[in-house]
């Protein structure tokens, strides 16, 4: 199951790695220009050569996880977009530069412009321009979300093939049960952030049993709470604003605490390690500050050491290398969360 996760994560980082958003205004085109044309960018007015001719407007602008939107590469874009006019050359009269607060982009508004080779042909249309206006962009996305969710886990380490039949189906009804999930996240812009994440896996089974050793019989009950808590890097990206797509990856501590009792036994186990956390998820915003996110995500740690206390008797077991404790989950959950411009 984790590489199933590995591989969605793979997809969703592939997926929303695209290029930025063009939209074009045409309203007069010519033949295309061949893709090794030159087309001149102008960024200050009065170098427009006289006899340009306005065909039209390009704009670039962030999907809301472009990556490929460096300047360079946005006038490329706006180069390519004018050659499929006609244009030959281009005037950006606006500037999006990147901000740390808002898109990572640049994005920028051109006039897509024809050269005339006769310079007497049209009127001089360099008067119809304005100075280029380098702007910030503001923020589209909160700066802070606080989440809680709910959901179903399952375990997905194999169990102990030394294990009798009765054991064996006892303990495979420990290995699912209810999550819940409660996060805070900081984003420095539209994208990227950090947060903190609490996520608690917890399950119980009680069956009436027979211990042939001592001949004692009664419910054996068993009560399972796995918890993890840490930071958590997160990567988001947004259509419309209303649906938002996001990952996240963390490293934390992980605790696992067993309680399981029987007529004359009483049983703590314990033990800690560092795990590790990742989750895909899907929001959709139903209000200004309100929406409703499914998600799943993976849960991973080792126990290399347990502490037991059996009746107040107390011993540590530790285990080969390889052969620890595996508390990995895979796990399902939606709930509600609220943003904070």
């Amino acid at each position: 199951m984790k590489h199933f996760l590995f591989i969605l994560l793979s997809a969703f980082l592939l997926g929303t790695s695209c290029a930025p958003v063009v939209k074009n205004t045409i309203v007069k085109k010519y033949p295309a220009l061949e893709q090794d044309e030159e087309v001149s960018v102008y960024f200050d007015k009065n170098k427009i050569p006289p006899n340009a001719e306005l065909l039209g407007s390009i704009k670039v602008m962030d999907s809301g996880f472009s990556i490929n939107c460096d300047s360079v590469s946005v006038v490329r874009f706006i180069k390519d977009e004018s050659r499929k006019a006609g244009a030959n050359a281009a005037y950006v009269f606006e500037h999006l530069r990147p901000s740390f607060w808002g898109s990572s982009c640049h994005q920028m508004n051109a006039a897509a412009l024809r050269i005339n080779g006769d310079s007497c042909s049209l009127a001089n249309t360099t008067a119809l321009f304005v100075d280029t206006v380098n702007v910030k962009p503001e923020r589209k996305l909160s700066k802070i979300t606080l989440y809680l969710a709910g959901g179903y886990g399952w375990r997905t380490a194999e169990l102990s093939p030394d294990l009798d039949g009765f054991l064996k189906e006892y303990y495979e009804k420990l290995a699912s049960g209810f999550v819940c999930d409660a996060s805070f996240n900081y984003y420095f812009n539209d994208m990227f952030g950090l947060g903190l994440l609490y996520s608690a896996y917890s399950t119980s089974n009680s069956e009436y049993a027979h211990d042939t050793k001592s001949g004692a019989t009664g419910y054996l009950n068993a009560n399972d709470l796995i918890s993890f808590i840490g930071p958590v890097f997160s990567m988001r990206m947004f259509y419309n604003t209303q649906w938002i797509f996001d990952m996240g990856l963390g490293i934390g501590y992980i605790g696992y605490t067993s309680k399981l009792t029987f007529p004359g036994m009483n049983t703590k186990i314990t033990g800690s390690s560092v795990g590790s956390q990742a989750n895909l998820g899907v929001e959709y915003k139903f209000s200004k500050d309100w929406g409703i996110y499914l998600n799943i995500s993976s849960l991973s740690g080792v126990l290399n050491k347990l502490k037991f206390d059996n009746n107040g008797m107390k011993e540590t077991k530790t285990f080969e290398t390889g052969k620890g404790e595996s508390l990995d989950q895979f796990r399902m959950l939606l709930g509600m969360r609220y943003h904070i411009k």
